[in-house]
């Protein structure tokens, strides 16, 4: 999708990002429960200046998948949608107003007397995709889906080193602490060719023509790992995370209660089912 000159060279924060954002995005997690990945577009929203999402789509455990043209409409729609109804505005009536607006011009029209509602394809920032962990999973893997993949990035490290732009990227994943499930947020920023400063320093064993043949398509990006690029990438202030839980002052992960109570109901289900055996062996016993 297309970006403004004024969004991609935006200087973003994740301390930026408003509480209904992030819990947007603690609510989505949780509802998933660590079954499911999503994507969502990040958007700077022209009018209101902060920093909103767009409609997500769903995968499975390990993998979805959003076709950007089409996406770019849905997130118009659903964006305009919020901030109609937000104004006051009856539903239906927003409804109509969104579809006449997107049939008007693609996306977003300027007729004289009318309003726009919601983002544009210019107002994209990135996109935020979920890797979701379950409670078993081995910790060689939990480790590895707290953490951007190659496929993820590679193309935004190769686009930032062509276009001498600010790409970034978002991830969001859950993570235990006293107990309790988190929704951590991550962001990457790769600073147009000053990325390569990074790379080099990450995986000094690459020569140029190596690095230089990674493509936004992701051809190349096998030979470089990954996990030393954002480890040095956090050290030079490109990568930020916050928990979700503790910059909104909210609970955390409210889901795991249901988990504790579904683990004492089968805890009684088990003693019924063993005090029902002994009794019935017993009624046995003293038949015979």
């Amino acid at each position: 999708m297309a970006e403004r000159d004024n969004t991609w060279n935006l200087n973003v924060h994740l301390h930026q990002f408003p509480k209904k954002t992030l819990l947007t995005v603690k609510q989505l997690s949780d509802k998933y429960n660590g079954t499911k990945e999503w994507l969502a577009n990040v958007y700077h929203h022209p009018k209101s200046n902060e920093y909103i999402l767009g409609s997500h789509v769903e995968g499975d455990y390990s993998g979805v998948s959003m076709k950007p043209d089409e996406q770019a409409v849905k997130d118009s729609f659903y964006t305009g949608m919020v901030e109609c109804t937000e104004n006051g505005m009856e539903k239906e009536s927003c409804k109509r107003i969104m579809n006449e607006q997107i049939k008007f011009n693609g996306s977003t029209y300027s007729a004289p007397g009318k309003q726009n509602f919601g983002v544009s394809p210019e107002d994209l920032v990135a996109t935020l995709h979920l890797h979701p962990i379950r409670k078993m999973e081995s910790e060689h893997n939990k480790k590895i889906r707290s953490q951007f993949s190659g496929t993820d990035i590679g193309s935004e490290f190769a686009k930032a080193i062509r276009d001498d732009r600010n790409y970034r990227m978002f991830l969001t994943y859950p993570h235990s602490h006293n107990g309790r499930r988190h929704n951590m947020l991550k962001m990457i920023v790769f600073p147009g060719k000053k990325s390569m400063e990074t790379m080099k320093a990450s995986n000094p064993h690459l020569t140029e023509q190596q690095i230089m043949s990674i493509t936004p398509d992701g051809q190349g990006i096998e030979v470089v790992d990954w996990y030393a690029y954002q480890d040095e990438a956090k050290k030079r202030g490109q990568l930020e995370e916050i928990d979700i839980e503790k910059a909104t002052g909210t609970e955390a992960y409210k889901s795991g209660g249901r988990y504790y109570i579904g683990f004492g109901v089968a805890v009684v289900a088990v003693t019924v089912g063993v005090i029902w055996y002994i009794n019935r062996r017993a009624k046995k016993k003293k038949a015979t």
